[in-house]
């Protein structure tokens, strides 16, 4: 849809550069129905018709309808039939760290993760952080997703879930996408890590949440979000 929309704008700029200088009275408004097979009129087309004097209505029985001058209505239903295409909806990769604390120095996070082990150092005083496990969840833009897994810690730890819901990709009008996450769920045995709505900035990482493990130190799971496949 992205690509679809930055046609739209070159469409609506060379429009309004066409009639910079015109200065004569302006055409009376006209409306036209466009048959649309899967495009849904959102914010973004809105603005960039604006920019043509061009207004869309909803999708409504397989119609949009769009209102303004002759010429700016040719060069929106010319823009509409190219973004009515079927749109595939991005693959988005879930990267999750389980972070434990421990009483000696052990092995040193890795490079990805000191910015975060720095965070956690400042705000809790937690050191000596250690990866017990990592893992990887791919799911598709709209859907969920489970995995499962086996870590080298005895006891409660050894097995783990990750569940999450649903998964949305929100585009912002600079480009930049957030995450949202309905329903992060993690456990091992007892233990149970639950965010019920989360939003992710892409490539951010992000503390979910901690608990204790018995009386030892904190449990901690961060979680990353990309958007791949488009």
């Amino acid at each position: 849809m992205t690509r679809m929309l930055a046609k739209l704008l070159m469409v609506a700029l060379a429009a309004v550069c066409a009639h910079a200088d015109d200065t004569a009275p302006k055409e009376p408004v006209v409306r036209k129905l466009v048959a649309v097979k899967y495009l849904e009129p959102d914010n973004q087309l809105r603005r960039l018709l604006d920019i043509l004097g061009v207004t869309v209505s909803d999708r409504v029985s397989g119609y949009v309808s769009i209102s303004g001058q002759k010429d700016a209505v040719a060069a929106a239903e010319e823009a509409i039939k190219h973004m009515d295409v079927p749109r595939r909806e991005p693959d988005v990769e879930i990267t999750g760290w389980l972070l434990v604390t421990k009483a000696q120095a052990a092995e040193a996070v890795p490079a990805e993760l000191e910015g975060v082990a720095k965070q956690l150092r400042a705000a809790f005083g937690y050191a000596n952080l250690q990866v017990l496990t990592n893992f990887v969840l791919r799911t598709r833009d709209g859907g969920g997703g489970q995995t499962r897994g086996i870590t080298s810690e005895p006891g409660a730890l050894n097995n783990y879930g990750f569940n999450i819901d649903t998964v949305n990709v929100e585009t912002s009008e600079h480009g930049t996408r957030d995450i949202q996450l309905t329903r992060a769920d993690f456990s091992a045995g007892s233990i149970r890590i639950v965010a019920d709505h989360l939003d992710v900035k892409e490539g951010q990482k992000v503390v979910i949440g901690k608990t204790s493990v018995g009386s030892d130190s904190p449990l901690i799971l961060v979680l990353s979000c990309r958007v791949i496949g488009e």
